[in-house]
């Protein structure tokens, strides 16, 4: 009877997971997210960017629904310490409005984050600062119909 009960925990568990990303690059079904950078090493002073495409590979037309206005969220992580430091306090902050997002076959939603290699950025720019140590960073899109997260792209700052 333990093992009857264990065997169908096991296969709940396994359906209920099915569509949630299992780690960095948990990429199912015809969405994928790819991560870049402009330059992987930036002493200080440089800025760069961070690209996310959020594309549609299959032959139809996907539509993602959401439970708030966020979809594509890319995220900046600090490697020695393991905290969120891009968006500013580890989280994002979304309305709490329903939206939608439909990409046709082959179609993109491409997401930039500016970097500045230094403590602060230049008045006025929309750049995310960076002291000096090594970064990682990853995008993930949390629908009703699917949940990705890219790979996860590796940089240093000097």
């Amino acid at each position: 009877m333990v093992r009857m009960s264990s065997a169908a925990l096991c296969v709940l568990l396994s359906i209920a997971c099915r569509d949630r990303p299992t780690g960095p690059g948990s990429q199912d079904g015809p969405v994928r997210i790819e991560a870049s950078i402009g330059q992987s090493v930036l002493t200080r002073g440089d800025t760069t960017s961070l690209t996310f495409r959020l594309r549609n590979l299959g032959a139809f037309a996907v539509t993602l629904n959401f439970s708030s206005g966020c979809q594509l969220l890319p995220y900046v992580r600090d490697e020695r310490s393991a905290a969120i430091v891009y968006p500013g306090g580890g989280g994002w902050v979304c309305t709490t409005n329903l939206s939608a997002l439909t990409l046709a076959p082959g179609a993109e939603l491409v997401s930039s984050v500016p970097l500045y290699a230094g403590a602060s950025a230049p008045f006025g720019s929309p750049a995310t600062p960076l002291v000096a140590g090594s970064y990682s960073a990853f995008a993930e899109v949390v629908s009703a119909q699917q949940q990705v997260q890219s790979a996860a792209v590796g940089f240093t700052v000097r």
